[in-house]
């Protein structure tokens, strides 16, 4: 059992390490007299959306179904209600993932729900806790909505992300087979499954062994595959986990998968202690993972492990494209962390994202007041792990991060848990006291990323020629104004999800852009030059 409580917000300060190179932009807290709990923002055109559960039926939350409810609060670009709604019935129905489809057609909530009434239809097992997706527009309307899952129910999601035919991937938990689930080796297994935009299963796959298996993170692949991040026992030959611990303690795990569901390659990771995976992002040469551990041998015996044996530390090591260990690296404090999400940033960095108790080792600027509260912990460091800052975001008590999503080449914006207001970082004027936590929602700018200004303009859409638009293989674009053929500049590519796919930089402010090695989909062209910012919409065939 972990000894700490899963937190986030922005840290930085070390002694050999700079502080404060994250800048909030806004923040706010969103919830009633009862418990929220947020699981993803999503970045639109005009503002955000934000999903994540509510047992509450006052403060801003307009109406309870019972129990807890889906909530969807869209907002402005600086926090501002727009409009919320709450969808379930008079069970337990909650969120658990939420992404843009990447067809722009509207909004996949993946959930859970104990509900036979409200807004549950279409479920195989009425009355069983099952998988509950919903896809909504961007009004917040229901354009449809299934439950699926096994006979006796209870089913985990636990990761999703868009495909380039307006479906997605999806990894989660199964504990029987039937119904959806093919195979069922034992336990609990990790279930990997393609959908299409329909919501009707394409393949499905189930990776495990008699024991405990747990899928936490899977992406998508250049070669048209995934790669999962997950943690199991398997200690046994049964199933088709063939790295087998050889402890009793949980290790971590990295599956490589093939475009039609069939495991390519799989590797186990760890020492004799337990080891966790929250999280997996691709790099030029391979993987880097992040997650947390309590090992100091095998793979950790060189990475420099903070904590003890009740005490966890951060855990990211790097991968090469068949899953050989590169680098393996511990960051923390004498106290517990955890590592939840890695990202990579513009300038070939990463940024980890990360829950922290600590206020000694590599954690400066912890502001909980008791030692069991757990506050944001953000750090980036270089491609081999050398930290280059840190930062604590957080206020006296705790704060627990729930998600991130990476825009605006170096901007990203936090889900995340509070409850308490105000204190340090933590300042929302809209905040309700209660005994569990509500939404806690922020921006935050990187001001270390060397490819991108801190002080912009966004320029007006038309003033930037970009086409052929839809594109195949290529991608021109030219500036309207006479400058072109002077000014250089910087242009990036960005998916559906945020992630920086292309970055080339131009002598000039026109040019062709080679696009044929990206995956069908939707993606934001940024052009960047003399602290001018020109954002384009692009759709890639």
């Amino acid at each position: 059992m972990l000894k700490f409580s899963f937190l986030f917000y922005f840290l930085l300060f070390s002694a050999k390490i700079a502080t404060c190179q994250l800048q909030i932009g806004w923040q706010q807290s969103y919830g009633g007299s009862e418990d929220e709990e947020s699981c993803d923002m999503i970045k639109l055109d005009d503002g955000y959306m934000i999903i994540g559960s509510t047992l509450s039926s006052d403060g801003p939350v307009s109406f309870n179904h019972g129990s807890y409810d889906i909530w969807i609060i869209r907002i402005d670009d600086t926090g501002n209600i727009i409009w919320e709604k709450t969808l379930g019935g008079s069970s337990v129905d909650y969120a658990w993932s939420a992404f843009q489809a990447s067809d722009s057609s509207g909004i996949f909530i993946l959930g859970y729900s104990s509900s036979i009434d409200g807004d549950i239809i279409n479920d195989p097992y009425p009355g069983i806790g099952n998988n509950w997706m919903v896809k909504i527009s961007q009004e917040g309307d229901i354009l449809w909505s299934k439950k699926f899952g096994t006979p006796n129910g209870m089913m985990y999601q636990k990761s999703a992300f868009p495909t380039p035919d307006g479906g997605y991937i999806l990894g989660a938990m199964a504990s029987e087979s039937g119904g959806c689930v093919t195979n069922h080796f034992g336990y609990e297994d990790a279930w990997i499954s393609k959908f299409d935009k329909t919501g009707e299963i394409e393949w499905d796959l189930t990776v495990g062994s008699s024991d405990f298996e747990a899928i936490n993170a899977i992406i998508p692949t250049p070669d048209g595959g995934y790669i999962a991040a997950m943690n199991g026992y398997s200690n046994d030959s049964t199933g088709n986990i063939e790295c087998n611990s050889t402890n009793y303690s949980s290790d971590a795990i990295v599956c490589k998968i093939n475009s039609q569901g069939m495991i390519e390659w799989q590797h186990c990771y760890g020492g004799s202690q337990k080891d966790l995976l929250f999280s997996i992002a691709p790099v030029a040469d391979g993987y880097v993972v992040a997650g947390l551990t309590f090992s100091y041998d095998g793979d950790l015996e060189n990475a420099g492990n903070h904590g003890s044996s009740d005490w966890a530390d951060c855990w990211v090591f790097k991968i090469d494209l068949v899953g050989n260990i590169i680098w393996s690296k511990c960051y923390g404090g004498s106290e517990g962390e955890g590592a939840f999400s890695i990202k990579q940033a513009p300038d070939g960095n990463l940024l980890v994202f990360c829950e922290s108790t600590s206020k000694d080792g590599d954690v400066i600027g912890n502001n909980t007041y008791w030692q069991y509260e757990s506050s944001i912990w953000i750090f980036k460091i270089t491609p081999s792990g050398q930290m280059l800052w840190q930062q604590s975001i957080g206020g006296i008590l705790s704060e627990h991060f729930k998600g991130v999503t990476q825009f605006e080449a170096n901007r990203y914006a936090i889900s995340a848990m509070m409850d308490f207001s105000p204190s340090f970082d933590v300042n929302c004027s809209n905040f309700i006291p209660e005994t569990g936590y509500n939404f806690w929602q922020f921006v935050v700018t990187d001001l270390t990323d060397p490819t991108v200004v801190n002080t912009v303009n966004v320029s007006k859409y038309e003033d930037l020629n970009v086409s052929p638009n839809p594109a195949t293989n290529h991608v021109t674009f030219s500036k309207s104004e006479n400058q072109s053929q002077t000014t250089s500049c910087m242009i990036q590519i960005f998916d559906i999800n945020g992630r920086n796919v292309l970055s080339q930089q131009f002598l000039y402010s026109n040019g062709t852009i080679d696009v044929s090695f990206l995956p069908g989909g939707v993606y934001i062209l940024r052009y960047v030059a003399n602290k001018e910012v020109i954002l384009k919409k692009i759709l890639i065939l």
